[in-house]
């Protein structure tokens, strides 16, 4: 499967950079033990999230939504405490 996952310079100067690189959001998707989460429904739009970690150990929280064949990410944070445990314990 490819994940392919569409860039907006806007939205990566509004929300990315103070987490650093999109290619470091993205690498959550390849964490082979993330957790996925639901994030509600924003007008009218299924928004699901995953925890995952990047390759410098980073555990994020990172908000998504899927557009037919691709992946357009929403938002991305560090993962609080609470969701941390949850992805340790899954």
């Amino acid at each position: 499967m490819f994940l392919d996952l569409p860039w907006r310079s806007r939205t990566r100067l509004q929300i990315f950079r103070p987490f650093g690189a999109f290619k470091t959001r993205s690498e959550t998707f390849l964490d082979p033990f993330f957790r996925v989460v639901d994030a509600g429904v924003i007008e009218d739009e299924q928004r699901e999230a995953i925890i995952g970690l990047t390759v410098d150990w980073r555990l994020l929280f990172v908000v998504y939504v899927m557009r037919q064949d691709s992946v357009r990410i929403v938002s991305a944070r560090p993962a609080t405490e609470k969701e941390r445990r949850e992805y340790e314990n899954q």
